[in-house]
């Protein structure tokens, strides 16, 4: 119902409602809120300095990060979305910047950022255009920056279940749930694909997000328990090998050098 009235006051081109409705969805949904909030447990002090939010959406990340950093930066191709941001931030114009554009040509100069963050992005974009990403990435940061990338996990309990439909539904091929997903990687593939760049690896996570699509058609408060379990599990045991490649998304942090 929610993802409905989204996609009318989208149509009617409503940036003063829109937020409020997206933020009514992102709390009431365990996979949005517990994601958020493992991202804020995980970064902890670290978002310092100027920011940049690529991919950002309407920026509810940037909930969990606005007021540790001194400069932030929303950037997005979707100019309603950039429109939605900067009406929920409008109280706090003066710290951010809203610019839009595609992610792999950055308009953007070089070593201006102190902190980076692209979460669930590069599974929207041509795998031929990811080296590019990181390269416009690692450009537009400083020496010493920490960077945050997010991407679904395709060996992952999800993952898995999309594989038993395969077995049950000719022609079906998992893709997290989302259309306009691309390409996933698995979580080794992932972290390999950013080693091969000029950084040094600091964390990998795997967040967890248990039952996968069946999830959401339970009971909301078997939804509400079942996310709040995903999140301990992703908070307190998603670091650990093996649990760090096997959750729904993998969460990677890293050093330009």
């Amino acid at each position: 119902r929610i993802a409905l009235q989204l996609e009318q006051l989208r149509s009617q081109n409503d940036i003063v409602k829109y937020p409020q409705i997206y933020r009514l969805r992102t709390e009431s949904s365990p996979f949005d809120k517990y994601r958020l909030k493992l991202l804020s447990g995980l970064t902890k002090e670290r978002f310092l300095g100027k920011t940049i939010d690529l991919g950002c959406g309407i920026g509810m990340a940037t909930q969990q990060y606005k007021c540790r950093a001194s400069n932030i930066v929303l950037y997005d191709k979707d100019i309603f979305c950039l429109k939605a941001s900067r009406n929920l931030y409008s109280a706090e114009s003066l710290k951010f910047n809203f610019i839009c554009g595609e992610i792999s040509n950055l308009p953007l100069k070089s070593n201006l950022f102190d902190t980076v963050i692209c979460l669930e992005v590069l599974e929207h974009i041509p795998r031929e255009l990811h080296n590019k990403v990181i390269l416009e990435i690692l450009r537009i940061s400083r020496k010493g920056a920490l960077i945050y990338i997010s991407t679904p996990n395709k060996v992952s309990l999800p993952g898995l279940e999309g594989e038993i439909i395969k077995v049950f539904v000719s022609g079906y091929k998992w893709n997290g749930w989302d259309s306009t997903h691309i390409y996933i990687y698995t979580a080794w593939e992932f972290r390999n694909f950013i080693k091969a760049f000029p950084i040094e690896l600091k964390n990998i996570v795997g967040s967890y997000f248990l039952m996968g699509s069946i999830l959401v058609r339970m009971p909301l408060p078997v939804q509400k328990f079942l996310g709040f379990l995903s999140f301990i599990i992703s908070k307190y045991f998603g670091e650990i090998f093996p649990l760090r490649y096997l959750g729904f998304t993998t969460f990677i942090e890293f050093k330009k050098v």
